[in-house]
């Protein structure tokens, strides 16, 4: 989301707060349906109907188990991938214990990947996120 023309920091901004994360997953949750659901109606050129544009139920870890596979279909390394879930890779070898790389770079250039693809699966307004240490 694009607020005087600098990106948002966060993937879900509240929108009525600025670039903040949502309070209140449940309540935000519901709205983005709403407006997902309306979206359908819209393209569709139907009038809404709550029931029949309404989403199958769906949950964050969906949002993130689909980035996983598509990076990976896109040649990401599950290394990075690790690193943008968060995750660890549960290596408890001597190795891990001084290999400290995190992968910023690689994981910033992943993510521009996903919102390139997403732009061109869906047509959105998908932004890049700012490269590693880019002002």
């Amino acid at each position: 989301m694009v607020e005087d023309d600098q990106p948002f920091d966060h993937v879900f901004a509240s929108g009525l707060c600025g670039d903040a994360p949502p309070s209140g997953w449940s309540k935000y949750s519901r709205r983005l349906d709403l407006e997902i659901g309306k979206a359908i109606a819209k393209a569709l050129h139907e009038t809404y109907d709550p029931k029949k544009h309404a989403l199958p139920d769906w949950h964050l870890h969906d949002l993130r188990r689909t980035m996983a596979t598509h990076m990976e279909m896109l040649g990401v390394d599950r290394r990075v991938i690790s690193r943008i879930l968060n995750h660890s890779e549960g290596d408890k070898s001597v190795t891990a214990i001084y290999a400290r790389y995190r992968f910023d770079a690689e994981a910033a250039e992943a993510m521009n990947l996903w919102a390139t693809k997403l732009d061109r699966l869906t047509g959105a307004n998908v932004v890049n996120i700012r490269p590693v240490g880019a002002a």
